[in-house]
């Protein structure tokens, strides 16, 4: 995105937001809601039970089984993607009162996107669109972990954690996954209640 499509961008989230804090950094637009209490990304341990977290990792294995090998579903991040799986999207209901917990506001669920990347993945550096204000990025399995930076800082997640982070307001990317390494992700994403936008 440039700087006039950022722009762009900008007045089409006044339209949702109204004037809270918003704008440009690097020429990537930025929106901080000024409620959030979470002044840091925090890695969250607990987020789910032991048979949660073997259900899901059983649930992606058939996932990565049907995919590879095929045409990637998203070629800038070279990576194999479900949107809204039914499954997740049924935990994503049950994370709206411990999201809302974490971030220090009242939040409602936006959308889950379960990512799978083999060792051709890519996370450039961006900001997210206003849909994932909040964001609880979940490790479900890999070879060996696969850092995320946030605002330059690094994150290293193990299976079964969870990052949580704003991700329109902290810049954020991974470097490209080394050769031979795997890792499934799932996005469970947030927006403050009051906001008006498409929560897709």
């Amino acid at each position: 995105m440039n700087e006039q499509q950022a722009l762009r961008a900008i007045e089409l989230d006044r339209h949702f937001i109204g004037d809270d804090e918003i704008g440009l950094q690097d020429g990537m637009r930025i929106y901080k809601s000024p409620r959030m209490k979470l002044s840091h990304p925090a890695v969250i341990r607990d987020l789910f039970s032991d048979e949660i977290k073997h259900f899901i990792r059983s649930y992606t294995a058939a996932q990565v089984k049907i995919k590879y090998g095929r045409p990637y579903d998203d070629h800038l991040f070279k990576r194999y993607c479900v949107h809204n799986a039914s499954f997740f999207v049924d935990l994503h209901k049950g994370l709206v009162d411990r999201a809302s917990e974490i971030f220090g506001e009242k939040v409602k669920k936006s959308y889950c996107l379960l990512s799978m990347y083999r060792d051709k993945g890519v996370c450039p550096l961006h900001t997210d669109r206003i849909q994932c204000v909040y964001t609880l990025d979940y490790c479900i399995s890999q070879g060996e972990p696969w850092d995320i930076y946030v605002d330059d800082k690094p994150y290293q997640l193990q299976e079964g954690e969870a990052l949580a982070f704003s991700g329109t307001a902290s810049p954020h990317y991974r470097s490209p996954i080394k050769e031979g390494n795997f890792c499934n992700l799932v996005y469970f994403h947030f927006v403050p209640e009051r906001l008006t936008c498409s929560l897709d």
